[in-house]
């Protein structure tokens, strides 16, 4: 059963149609975007207290071809003071820091992972479906740099960029996920090696092939 606050309650012998339902009705109702528009309804978080679903605010995501893929959904505490996932056999915590936590959550995620041999490169490992509020704010601490990533649309009838920012020794670029209204970023050493992980991402997704992707210096 699942119960929606002042609204219908969906019942079903069968978990699946139950979240089928909710998911239509959430659709309808614009609280997952418009109908066929929209991110899928998935259960990753239930609230002890009110057995309610809790969104999470990112994922952190691994997926390297030939290697096991890793995939946690980042939660909010309940006060709000800080964000947290579950990796490498325990909970990792950090406090909220107006926007940075973001990332630093996924360097304490990145140490657990290498640690217990399920990762190699932290920048394998990397912030994923991040709200706009929370891009924005992760944002201001952010150094833009001169030169972007472009690429050429999968349609060849446009091309798309991506602004390069630094923070600290990390180079990094988003990518907006238009149809969710998301964040993907994508960490590197530095401009080059950001700039391939971001070509191979796309080329995986079929979006682009791999070599068209190109850094181009200077901002329109």
């Amino acid at each position: 059963m699942a119960t929606t606050p002042g609204g219908p309650v969906f019942r079903h012998v069968e978990l699946a149609k139950v979240r089928h339902y909710l998911s239509d009705y959430l659709h309808t109702m614009e609280e997952l975007g418009r109908v066929h528009k929209s991110e899928r309804l998935h259960v990753r978080g239930v609230d002890m207290n009110t057995l309610g679903l809790i969104r999470p605010v990112f994922y952190l995501k691994k997926r390297v071809p030939g290697e096991n893929e890793f995939w946690a959904p980042v939660f909010p505490t309940a006060d709000g003071q800080s964000i947290y996932t579950f990796a490498a056999s325990r909970r990792r915590e950090v406090p909220v820091n107006g926007g940075t936590e973001v990332l630093a959550l996924q360097a304490m995620v990145a140490q657990a992972l290498i640690a217990d041999r399920r990762l190699h490169d932290p920048f394998d490992l990397r912030p994923d479906r991040l709200f706009p509020e929370g891009w924005e704010r992760l944002r201001q601490h952010l150094t833009p740099q001169p030169y972007r990533l472009t690429y050429p649309t999968a349609d060849g009838r446009g091309e798309l960029t991506m602004p390069v920012y630094r923070h600290g020794k990390k180079y990094l670029a988003a990518e907006h996920r238009q149809h969710e209204d998301r964040y993907n970023l994508f960490l590197g050493e530095d401009p080059f090696d950001l700039q391939r992980r971001v070509a191979r991402d796309f080329a995986r997704r079929g979006m682009v092939e791999e070599a068209e992707v190109r850094l181009m210096t200077g901002y329109e």
